[in-house]
């Protein structure tokens, strides 16, 4: 999964959020950043992606949200009913979809080591509130032991 917007000369695919959040000065740099393929769009070298892997571009914070990717109907015609949630940031793409999985029926796993963000207490703070409300929190040691 990997977020990407789409824009054009008259913005972006997210108007509420580059049109309301983004700098008037910086925002057509920011679109630009954000097309799918882009520089800042790049998967981290060190995943090994192979050419089977099934790659999902979204494009709001949540993947689950209608409209933001297929990856709701992608799982349900898998019969994948469990998600594990990695990635940046942990606060606010991670648990944005985490929260969506869960009202979806989805069951969620934070993955508390393979997840980020811009400080630890915003990263602790959420994985509280997954704990508490959205699913369960695990190590990738924790979920690697469950699975053997």
């Amino acid at each position: 999964m990997n977020h990407a917007n789409q824009g054009d000369e008259t913005g972006s695919d997210w108007a509420g959020f580059f049109d309301h959040f983004v700098a008037d000065d910086i925002r057509a740099r920011t679109v630009e950043s954000l097309a799918p393929g882009g520089q800042g769009q790049q998967i981290w070298p060190g995943l090994q992606v192979e050419a089977h892997d099934t790659q999902i571009l979204k494009n709001r914070y949540s993947a689950l949200i209608p409209g933001a990717s297929p990856l709701e109907r992608i799982l349900r015609s898998r019969g994948i009913d469990t998600l594990l949630i990695t990635g940046t940031k942990t606060n606010v793409c991670c648990e944005s979809t985490a929260r969506d999985a869960m009202m979806l029926d989805f069951k969620v796993v934070m993955v508390s080591d393979a997840t980020a963000t811009l400080s630890d207490d915003e990263h602790r703070a959420t994985l509280e509130t997954i704990f508490q409300q959205f699913g369960d929190v695990l190590s990738v040691d924790e979920i690697c032991e469950r699975l053997a």
